[in-house]
C-alpha cells in the first residue's frame, strides 16, 4: 500500500491494482475449501443426498456382499457433488495467478506500443 501510495496512486487505485489482486490469489484455495466443506454439510445436502446415499450404499452393500465396490461408487459420487466447484476454483486461481496478470499487462504494452 505504501509502495502504491508513494507512486501516486489513490486509496482506491491501490487497492483496485495492487492490494485486492494479491488477496484474492492467496484467498482462493482456503475459501473453495471451505466452500465444498459447507456444500457437504449443508443441510440439505445432509438431509437428501448424504443420507439417502449412505442408506442406498448400505442396503446394496448388504444385498449382494459387495462393500468395496458399491462403497468406491458411493465416493464416486460424493467426489461428483464437490467437482464443479474444483473447478470452478481452478479457473479463477488461474485467472488470478500472476503468469496470467503478467500476460495480460504483456498485451496492453504490445497494443499501446
Amino acid at each position: 500500500m505504501e509502495a502504491a501510495l508513494a507512486l501516486g496512486m489513490t486509496r482506491f487505485q491501490a487497492l483496485r491494482h495492487v492490494i485486492v489482486p494479491q488477496a484474492v490469489r492467496l484467498v482462493i484455495p482456503p475459501v473453495t475449501n471451505d466452500f465444498i466443506a459447507l456444500l457437504k454439510d449443508s443441510s440439505l445436502v445432509s438431509v437428501i443426498t448424504m443420507v439417502e446415499l449412505t442408506k442406498a450404499y448400505s442396503q446394496l452393500a448388504s444385498i449382494h456382499y459387495d462393500y468395496l465396490g458399491i462403497g468406491l461408487l458411493a465416493a464416486a459420487m460424493y467426489f461428483l457433488i464437490g467437482l464443479p466447484f474444483v473447478r470452478l476454483a481452478r479457473m479463477a486461481e488461474r485467472h488470478f495467478s500472476p503468469a496470467s496478470r503478467d500476460a495480460a499487462i504483456g498485451g496492453k504494452q504490445r497494443q499501446a506500443v
